[in-house]
């Protein structure tokens, strides 16, 4: 996840009516056969409030497990509270990423090694074609590289809205002293929280 936080927001509410205000304006993201979106319930935005951690994301009626979440949490700042926010990919497609990425390593660099040189000699039958064995392995590299940064940018518009929402739920406002450094992990990012919640 990323070192600074993307939203940072004051409430005049404790963190327990913030978390319960922002329960009720969303559905949780409980999987679901018989629903367009995938997600059980109607509302535009779905996700889960677990104690004062919170996960949030758009009700996608197009599937990709590389777009963006919120994850964020809620904690005490004088009389209010004090809302912090960042959107990162899920756990699961990085972990998925991150292992696509050694296996085209591990396997493409001895894979490319036999096309390069045999590109070297004179007697090659391979000569036309010796760019296959080292461009797919960089290939798979540039994909997975690319893969989040394609999810955000189909989902860019989904920014705004979850917002917009908790601003308008937790009637909050920007925060005067916000805290820029991320010194946090969201438990609800973990892979048994996704279907416990």
């Amino acid at each position: 996840m990323s070192k600074t936080w993307d939203v940072v927001l004051h409430a005049d509410y404790s963190p327990n009516p913030c978390a319960a205000k922002l329960s009720e304006q969303i559905d949780i993201d409980r999987r679901t056969l018989f629903a367009l979106s995938g997600y059980k319930g109607s509302k535009p935005i779905v996700g889960c409030v677990a104690g004062n951690e919170f996960r949030l994301h758009r009700r996608r009626y197009w599937h990709t497990s590389f777009g963006p979440v919120v994850f964020g949490r809620i904690s005490s700042e004088g009389r209010g509270s004090l809302v912090e926010a960042l959107w990162d990919m899920a756990r699961w497609p990085r972990t998925l990423l991150r292992g696509m990425m050694i296996v085209s390593i591990v396997v493409g660099i001895p894979a490319s090694y036999g096309p390069l040189k045999c590109a070297l000699e004179a007697s090659c039958s391979l000569a036309d074609h010796w760019w296959i064995g080292p461009f797919v392995p960089v290939f798979m590299l540039i994909w997975c590289w690319s893969m989040p940064r394609r999810g955000g940018a189909l989902s860019f518009h989904e920014r705004k809205p979850i917002e917009d929402l908790l601003k308008k739920a937790l009637v909050a406002g920007i925060a005067v002293h916000p805290r820029a450094e991320r010194e946090w992990q969201c438990s609800l990012d973990d892979y048994g929280q996704w279907s416990s919640c």
